[in-house]
């Protein structure tokens, strides 16, 4: 995977308590972040983030207490990277697929997804590579 800083760790930051809900990001440096799930949002710890090393998401995701891993079906084309990533630095946990099929989103979807990800992240190029 690229690495889009040359500042961006490769640190993993694996902060979650085993059996308690949870919350986790996947950058494209490979690096994986999990904290408990009250600690902060997504777009929080992925905007703190990107503001200091360069380093965009490419996966959130959410850890149920018995170790399973959920994400949405718009991460669906980097499972395989997120599972493969999580095996190695967390061998407890387990990604399952999400339950809302994977589909085509539609032009409207798109652009409502593209302005969630600027909100969220604070990605200005996110709007301009969605259309």
């Amino acid at each position: 995977m690229p690495v889009s800083s040359p500042t961006a760790s490769t640190e993993h930051a694996l902060w979650r308590a085993p059996g308690e809900h949870a919350k986790g990001i996947l950058y494209e440096s490979g690096r994986v972040h999990t904290w408990p799930e009250a600690e902060a949002s997504h777009g929080a710890v992925a905007r703190d983030h990107v503001r200091h090393t360069g380093d965009h998401p490419i996966v959130c995701f959410l850890i149920r207490p018995d170790g399973t891993v959920a994400y949405a079906s718009r991460y669906a084309g980097h499972a395989a990277t997120l599972r493969g990533v999580l095996r190695e630095v967390d061998p407890t946990l387990t990604v399952v697929p999400p339950l809302d099929p994977a589909g085509v989103p539609s032009a409207e979807d798109a652009a409502v997804a593209a302005v969630c990800r600027w909100l969220e992240f604070g990605m200005a190029g996110a709007l301009a590579r969605s259309t």
